[in-house]
C-alpha cells in the first residue's frame, strides 16, 4: 500500500480486511506477524490522521469564535452586522 497516497477511508478499509482476515482464520502463522505489524502501521496512520483533523476542525472553530467576536481589530462584519450565530 503507497503510503503517500493513503487515506483515511483506504486505511480503515484495509484494516478490516485484516480483521476479517484474523478473526475468521483466514491467515496463516506464517503471515500473522506481518499482517499484526501491518494492522499496527495503520491503526498508528489513522490516530494520526484523526488528530490532524480535530486540530483544523479546532483551528477553523477558533477562528469563526474570534470573527463572530470581532477579531483583533474589533471589525464587526459586513456594514456593522453581526454575522448570524448557530451551533456547529
Amino acid at each position: 500500500m503507497d503510503k503517500a497516497s493513503l487515506t483515511y477511508e483506504a486505511a480503515l478499509g484495509r484494516l478490516e480486511q485484516i480483521v476479517g482476515q484474523l478473526e475468521g482464520g483466514e491467515i496463516g502463522v506464517d503471515a500473522l506477524t506481518a499482517a499484526v505489524k501491518e494492522g499496527v502501521e495503520l491503526v498508528t496512520f489513522c490516530r494520526r490522521r484523526l488528530r490532524t483533523a480535530q486540530q483544523e476542525v479546532e483551528r477553523a472553530l477558533q477562528g469563526l469564535t474570534e470573527n463572530a467576536q470581532g477579531g483583533a481589530n474589533g471589525d464587526v462584519g459586513e456594514e456593522g452586522l453581526e454575522p448570524p450565530t448557530s451551533s456547529v
